[in-house]
Formats: C-alpha cells, structure tokens, sequence
C-alpha cells in the first residue's frame, strides 16, 4: 500500500468513496440501483479497512443505513458488520461468563 501522509491510498480512496455516496444519495438524479453498487464497494473496502480502523467503517455503514431509510430505501449489512458483531458479542458473553466464574473480582 502506497501511503501518502498519515493515511494510506486505500482509507483515501474509501473517505471519498464515503463522501460521494452521500451526496449522491440526495442527488436528483442517481438511482437506487447505483446506490446500491456504491455501498457494496463500499462494503468491500470496508471489509479490508475494518481491522485497523473499525471505528470509522461502523460509522459510515451507520450513516448509510440510515441515509438510505430516510430515503425509503433498505440497504443490507455486509458480511464484515455481521462477522464483527458476532465476534464482539462472543467477547462480551466470554468476558461475562470470565467475571462470573472468578465472582465478580478482576
């Protein structure tokens, strides 16, 4: 990966691709059809990115969810929202179960 100051091409090339689906969302113009190829290409870079910086893609998927509601429509989760949100809650019930087992105590 190339990098260019503090941030690689490819979290550039997925900020702008960000960018541009939002405001293609309240464009005249652009149909569902195109949103729907823009989000999984988003997806995709999403699904590279998510590992470093988890944060941000769970952000703008939110943001994209939510845009696309208002605007009548119904986007699906990617692959990679679904892998970490069962990764998570096994961390939590393990964590749980972990505090549990040692009676509360850390």
């Amino acid at each position: 990966m190339i990098s260019t100051g503090n941030k690689p091409v490819s979290e550039q090339r997925y900020r702008c691709l960000a960018t541009f689906w939002v405001m293609f969302a309240y464009a005249d113009d652009v149909t569902q059809q195109q949103l729907e190829q823009m989000h999984r290409a988003l997806a995709e870079q999403e699904e590279r990115l998510c590992d470093q910086n988890l944060e941000m893609c769970m952000e703008n998927l939110m943001q994209r969810l939510q845009t696309a509601r208002s605007l009548g429509m119904s986007l699906s989760l990617p692959a990679w929202a679904v892998e970490k949100s069962k990764a998570l809650a096994a961390f939590a019930h393990h964590n749980h179960h972990k505090n549990e087992d040692s009676g509360g105590q850390r």
